[in-house]
Parts: C-alpha cells; sequence; structure tokens
C-alpha cells in the first residue's frame, strides 16, 4: 500500500501519465504481474487503438528503466544502508547465529559449525531379556529424556500406545537428549540402522510463554514439575529455548 502511494504521488507530482506510473510501480517493485494488470485495465478503458498502444509503450519503457534499479536498489540497501540504520553489524550478527546453531560452541573458522545437535533420532532392534514384553509407558519411565516415536514389528509400522508390549525383534525408533537416547539403547538391545523406525514426524515450533506458572523458571525447573504424561507429550531441549521437539505437534 504505501508503495501504490508513493507511486501515485511521484505521478501527480512529476505529471506522469497513466501508462508511465504503471511502468514505474511495476518497475520499481519488480512485478511483472502488475504491468499485465495494468495492461488489461488500459484495453477496457475504451480508448482508441493508437492511444492504447501509446498508453502500453509508455508502461514498457518505464518499467524498462525501473526494473534494474527495484532489483539493485533492494541489494543495496537491505546490504548497506538498511543495517546502518538500525545499528547492526552484519558480520557480527552472523558470527552470533555460527554459535548458536553450533550450540553455543566458539566458531573458529568461517562456514564451519559443530555437527553436534542435541535431539537425536536412534533405532534399536529389542533383544529378549532386555525390553521384551514390557510395555511403552514401562519403558519410557526407564528413559532419560528420551520417548519411543514408533515400533517397527515384521517389516511394519504399529501404531503405538503407552500400553503396546514390546516384543523380542521389534525395531524401535526413540528420540531425545543424546544421553537418554545412548542410555535407552543400553536397555533395548543393539542400535540398527532403520529407515522405517526413523521417518517419523517431526515439527519445530516457536513457543511463547504465557502461563504466570511457568513465567522467569529455568527450562529445567518446568521441566522437573511436569508429570509423566505430559512429559511424553511435552519435551523441550533445554539448550534452545525456541525449539520444541514434541510427539503430539
Amino acid at each position: 500500500m504505501a508503495a501504490l502511494i508513493v507511486v501515485i504521488v511521484l505521478a501527480r507530482t512529476c505529471d506522469f501519465g497513466k501508462g508511465f506510473a504503471a511502468g514505474i510501480g511495476a518497475g520499481a517493485l519488480t512485478q511483472t504481474a502488475m504491468l499485465g494488470t495494468a495492461g488489461d485495465a488500459v484495453l477496457r478503458l475504451g480508448l482508441g487503438p493508437d492511444e492504447a498502444t501509446r498508453l502500453n509503450s509508455e508502461m514498457a519503457v518505464a518499467f524498462a528503466m525501473t526494473y534494474v534499479f527495484g532489483t539493485i536498489g533492494v541489494i543495496v540497501f537491505l546490504r548497506s544502508v538498511a543495517p546502518r540504520w538500525l545499528g547492526v553489524d552484519m558480520k557480527q550478527a552472523a558470527r552470533e547465529l555460527e554459535e548458536e546453531l553450533s550450540d553455543g560452541g566458539k566458531v573458529t573458522r568461517p562456514g564451519y559449525i559443530t555437527p553436534f545437535v542435541p535431539v537425536v533420532s536412534r533405532a534399536f532392534e529389542v533383544k529378549t531379556g532386555k525390553a521384551a514384553n514390557r510395555t511403552i509407558a514401562e519403558l519410557e519411565k526407564k528413559f532419560n529424556r528420551a520417548t519411543v516415536e514408533r515400533v517397527v514389528r515384521d517389516d511394519e509400522v504399529v501404531e503405538h500406545t503407552p500400553e503396546l508390549v514390546v516384543k523380542a525383534g521389534d525395531v524401535v525408533g526413540v528420540a531425545g537428549r543424546l544421553p537418554g537416547v545412548v542410555a535407552a539403547g543400553d536397555l533395548l538391545g543393539e542400535e540398527v540402522e532403520s529407515k522405517e523406525a526413523l521417518s517419523f514426524p517431526v515439527k519445530v515450533v516457536s513457543v511463547v510463554i504465557t502461563d504466570k506458572r511457568i513465567a522467569g523458571k529455568t527450562l529445567r525447573q518446568v521441566r522437573d514439575n511436569f508429570s509423566p504424561e505430559d512429559a511424553r507429550a511435552f519435551m523441550c531441549s533445554a539448550s534452545n529455548v525456541r525449539g520444541c521437539h514434541c510427539r503430539s505437534c
């Protein structure tokens, strides 16, 4: 809306015709669709062939002259002008983002980050005498911040519930904090490669705190106050406030 108002004011101030005004707006905003819409509007005005041709020619000329500036101008503005107005050091902000994505690790070389991630997924084949013949709810009580996300039995995905009994030979997909997943593997059995067990949906969402009972507390305090049922449905990564690993998402 602001861009449209600027184009109209500029056209009237500089006494541009309708054709030039439409071409300037389309080129400055790099909106080719606006050019087509304006051309269709000219046809609907009921003008003579010569007048319609003149307006279309003016639109094409104005579009060609302003399109380059509309493209390059945005790049120059975002790269050089806007950061100075906002007082932002782009290089420093990029370094800070790299360190944030590396989970706080020090970035010593530009473009390189650590491959460590706090939340991982692993697949384990259940062995007799370990986790066999136990329900998922029983197993997860023994896990440390890890949950069973998928169970594959006889090459078919089983719709699992807390009451599902895990059998020997099942391949179980587990997700959670790395120490918890490793500990879960010690209980379940040998780690295996299974695309089916690890192909469960995961979504990262932004979380806004609105409950006063939670505001002002650390993530560890919030986590420790969860009931077992809540912990299974909602498991937050303490290393990333913005991230949420959540079965129900």
